[in-house]
């Protein structure tokens, strides 16, 4: 039976050391950067940034067990100014388990009575269980392998009961089940604090209880072995409910990384640059990769890419900092690149990030969510992620050759010995660039696949028509994209189907003038 319990004037109870972890500069701890809360003004008080460095110690370390745990976000916030807050104080080890501490705090001009169901750590009974295996046995206990409790410490300030945290003969850290160890309501006053210390623990219901030490600083432990292991199994935790959710990462210290099938796909690539890893080449000892869905796939499909840290720090980038690539004659071709460099999202350890592209052979690519990627040939492709040192992952598209063709609708005009490739819709009124494509006689340093073409609709829709002309104008009115290339005006030098062109921008102010059809 869930017990009831409403503390008054907590912020003034707990004093300014409960905004704070300890201190601990090998794993990056600190404190949260909350302004030390006010006692009885109701004034506001802004809370100061937190940089991001500030949450890598927000990881575990279980060594006994060959595990890490981490939190993310290690901060969450509710539409009614509730701020949750987590953090580990310490790895566990032979004679004591980790511990962690949590905060919510009220960001508000008003007292709060706040039901903590449903809030992490500050929930009634703080049992998770990996989302891939379900939740608790019918009966509601705590039972299902794998789970673990934050089992609240002996000085956290409105615990109603201290579990039994001991070694079961495996020597891990468990409690032998879980009760409603926390009230089901908190009052936090205005711009105040709640501040519970817990130690992270495995559950044992088959565990002969042991009679707990009276020792704050180890949790209630009794050791019974000489390993401080846990039984918390390797995967994914869901934290609560709502605004206030987070998430528990666990993975094998040892071996984090993924066992990649031998299927062939990767041998033997060149090189890309601003990659240092491909999951091809990765091994059960690597920490942070990316892996697609499947390394084979038919055109269209939506496939899917995803980025993984299982590091102890923050991986440094953008989730819209991808590209897509094309192996031809060698050498990855860019198709497309995305991406901005102003403003970092790092993913913290534990976190995953995920990318969707839906890839065509056509023009139309499957529908749902991603990022649309038309106009792909068979071959072999490149999806690369620019977070941290640079990760990619290979994979094969079976779709027919891909041929170039114009955009739809163009208006083809001859101009003596040129041809000029119009935009339907242009009239005297229209402003028009103009882009010039020449057969030259150089040897280009670089060369392009259709793929590269289809990007850029200056280079499309002038070398669609290099077979009937040494010179082709593109007319539109609307700038076209560059493409991977950012080639400016020109003159833009390559070798295409065994033929050296320059394309280069001509005339930005031409009116167009009528012209009898061919």
């Amino acid at each position: 039976m869930r017990r009831r319990a409403v503390l008054s004037a907590f912020t003034a109870s707990l004093g300014a050391g409960c905004s704070a972890f300890e201190s601990d500069e090998r794993r990056g701890r600190g404190t949260f950067g909350v302004d030390d809360p006010p006692t009885g003004t109701g004034t506001q008080r802004a809370l100061r940034p937190v940089p991001y460095s500030q949450f890598e110690g927000t990881t575990a370390a279980l060594p006994a067990a060959d595990r890490v745990v981490a939190f993310s976000p290690a901060e969450t916030g509710s539409s009614n100014s509730l701020v949750l807050r987590v953090g580990f104080e310490r790895d566990a080890t032979a004679s004591r388990p980790a511990t962690l501490r949590a905060t919510l705090r009220n960001r508000s001009d008003t007292t709060m009575t706040v039901d903590t169901r449903g809030i992490p750590a500050f929930d009634p009974e703080p049992v998770y269980h990996p989302v891939e295996t379900g939740a608790a046995d019918d009966d509601g206990s705590a039972a299902s392998a794998g789970a673990f409790a934050l089992a609240p410490t002996p000085d956290h300030p409105f615990s109603s009961s201290t579990p039994a945290v001991a070694q079961s003969d495996d020597g891990s850290w468990t409690v032998p089940g879980v009760d409603a160890w926390l009230p089901a309501e908190v009052e936090i006053g205005p711009w105040g604090n709640a501040t519970g210390r817990y130690a992270l623990v495995g559950v044992d219901p088959g565990r002969d209880d042991a009679t707990p030490t009276d020792d704050s600083d180890s949790a209630a432990t009794q050791a019974t072995g000489d390993a401080g292991v846990t039984s918390v199994a390797a995967g994914r935790y869901r934290l609560g409910e709502g605004g206030l959710a987070t998430t528990a990462h666990v993975w094998d210290l040892t071996e984090p990384g993924p066992t990649t099938p031998a299927d062939g796909v990767g041998s033997g690539l060149p090189p890309l640059s601003s990659v240092d890893t491909w999951y091809h080449d990765v091994t059960p000892r690597v920490r942070a990769w990316v892996a697609p869905a499947t390394r084979r796939v038919a055109a269209p499909s939506a496939l899917s890419f995803e980025l993984v840290n299982h590091t102890e720090r923050n991986l440094v980038g953008r989730t819209d900092q991808w590209g897509l690539y094309r192996l031809a004659d060698g050498a990855w071709r860019p198709l497309t690149w995305r991406g901005r460099n102003d403003i970092s999202e790092p993913i913290l350890p534990g976190e995953r990030v995920s990318w969707t592209l839906r890839l065509a052979h056509d023009g139309t690519p499957p529908s749902g969510d991603g990022f649309a990627v038309p106009f792909l040939g068979g071959g072999t492709y490149a999806f690369a992620s620019a977070y941290a040192e640079g990760f990619a992952a290979a994979f094969e598209l079976d779709a027919p050759e891909l041929s170039l063709r114009p955009t739809d609708g163009v208006v083809v005009d001859r101009e003596g010995d040129a041809l000029v490739v119009s935009d339907p819709g242009l009239d005297d009124e229209s402003t028009v660039l103009v882009f010039e494509r020449r057969a030259v006689d150089a040897t280009p340093s670089r060369s392009l696949v259709t793929e590269q073409l289809y990007r850029d609709r200056a280079l499309r829709n002038t070398l669609a028509y290099a077979d009937r002309a040494d010179v082709v104008r593109y007319r539109t009115a609307t700038p076209p994209e560059r493409g991977p290339f950012q080639w400016g005006d020109g003159p833009f030098q390559f070798a295409y189907d065994g033929e050296a062109s320059a394309v280069e921008r001509v005339d930005d102010a031409t009116r167009a003038r009528r012209r009898p059809r061919e």
